[in-house]
Order: C-alpha cells, then structure tokens, then sequence
C-alpha cells in the first residue's frame, strides 16, 4: 500500500512538472558580420565623394582600409576600430603635404546598408551610405 502511495506521489510530482513550460533561455543576438567591400558617395569641401570601405573581422574584433575617388585616400588604414552595441567607430588620417587630418567615423548598420557620420576636429561633418559590394 506504501509503494502505490510513492508511486501516486510520484506520478502527480511528474504530472506537474511536464505540464509547466521550461523556462527557455535564448541565445544572445549573433552581432552582424561587417565583413567586406562597402561603396557609397558622401560630400565633402571638395566635392561629391565615393568612398570604398574594406572591412575584414577576425574573433570579435574589425580591422580596414578606405579609399576615395578624390585620390585623398588610397586603402588608408582604419585605426581605433570598435565594434559595440551595433555601432562600428573608427578614425583615419588624410595626409597632405603640410598637414595630416584625423577623420573620426561612426557607423550603424541600417538593414543592408551601413549608415555613416564623419567629423574633423575643424568642425568639417559629412553622412554617407554604403552598399555592400557584391
């Protein structure tokens, strides 16, 4: 009699508990791979500009170059870069024969396309959109 007692507890204990929903965890958000050669045209005091953007990742970290049709920039390292929280920052340097100029970038991506600002400490500011080359 004791053991149909255990064997009724224990089938209403397991009853219970595949009735409850088993808390679920999820997987954290697989961040997006930026990998590749993105092109698109920015401003800038010189004129209309197209840039080109190489990206390549390894582990959780980026590094790149760019160019431009202006001839300012020619597979120009990508220096600083951080990928957090969707956005990817860097900087890079234009060189000319008198001076050097920090450009500062920030990026998000924008369903396929990467979104742009960038900066120089003179107040200079420009947007850009890039497509990804395929």
């Amino acid at each position: 009699m004791k053991s149909i007692r255990i064997l009724a507890i224990s089938i209403a204990v397991l009853a219970i508990g595949i009735g409850r929903p088993c808390a679920q965890t999820q997987a954290p958000e697989k961040p997006p791979d930026l990998s590749g050669t993105w092109s698109g045209e920015t401003v800038t005091p010189n004129g209309n500009d197209v840039l080109t953007l190489v990206l390549a990742k390894k582990g959780d970290s980026y590094s790149g170059t760019i160019s431009d049709t202006l001839f300012m920039l020619n597979q120009t390292p990508l220096q600083g870069l951080k990928f957090e929280k969707g956005v990817l920052t860097f900087y890079f340097i234009i060189l000319t024969p008198d001076s050097e100029m920090r450009v500062d970038n920030t990026i998000k991506l924008n369903g396929s396309k990467l979104a742009g600002t960038w900066a120089t400490a003179s107040g200079e500011t420009g947007t850009y959109e890039l497509e990804r080359n395929k």
